[in-house]
């Protein structure tokens, strides 16, 4: 991502419906939320709504959602793709 030309106040939208998430675990939960952190940093605002359909998906994008708010970051989990988009046109709102 780091090559492409990204402007603060970013929208991201990601689907992890299709996710293998079996193995995962808090760690690595927390090393993935503490790399995307040193990216997003560069363009705060950020308001990312992340796609979880299953309830093991969902539980997961909920750890990493909880983590990346405590560092700053405006992060929402939804079970579908037209719930997360609506939230995201309500944050272009707000900024």
């Amino acid at each position: 991502m780091e090559e492409y030309d990204l402007s603060p106040n970013l929208n991201i939208l990601t689907d992890i419906s299709d996710a293998d998430l079996k193995d995962t675990n808090y760690n690595s939960v927390s090393y993935l939320e503490k790399n995307l952190d040193k990216f997003l940093d560069n363009y705060l605002p950020v308001h990312n709504a992340i796609i979880a359909e299953s309830d093991l998906e969902f539980g997961i994008a909920r750890m990493y959602e909880m983590l990346a708010e405590k560092d700053g970051f405006n992060v929402k989990v939804f079970r579908n793709k037209s719930d997360a988009e609506q939230w995201l046109k309500q944050q272009e709102l707000f900024t």
